[in-house]
């Protein structure tokens, strides 16, 4: 790219040159900020199925996550499933949704999850990285 621009340059003379090359520095840090402002305005949000929301939107809070207003949202937790609504559940899946499963349901099962025999009762938990 350097050598074409070069040779537009010594074919228009020097003042082209310059004037061009202060015109591509302007508009590629153009393009960066306005690529940071749209990263930085990326809002990821979540929409929790059912009545109950328990814990998640403590939980989702905690990592950045905002609920979802009456939007799409780019994560669903699905605590349980409806009677009858697996179908629809895989469909949405299927087409790319992200969707985070809570316990034993019709959908865990459709999707291959298996609850053991053994239960384990968790009291409390300490993240190792940050106790």
């Amino acid at each position: 790219m350097r050598i074409h621009w070069e040779l537009i340059a010594s074919r228009w003379g020097p003042a082209f040159s310059s004037h061009l090359g202060k015109s591509l520095h302007l508009a590629t840090l153009l393009l960066f900020f306005q690529g940071a402002i749209a990263l930085s305005a990326a809002t990821f949000t979540y929409h929790i199925a059912g009545d109950d929301s328990g814990a998640w939107p403590q939980i989702l809070s905690s990592i950045g996550l905002s609920a979802a207003a009456g939007g799409p949202a780019n994560l669903v937790i699905v605590r349980n499933v409806a009677p009858g609504s697996v179908p629809q559940w895989m469909t949405r899946i299927e087409q790319g949704e992200m969707v985070v499963l809570e316990g034993e349901s019709d959908l865990a099962q459709a999707l291959g999850f298996e609850a053991g025999k053994k239960h384990v009762v968790v009291r409390s938990i300490v993240d190792e990285h940050a106790p």
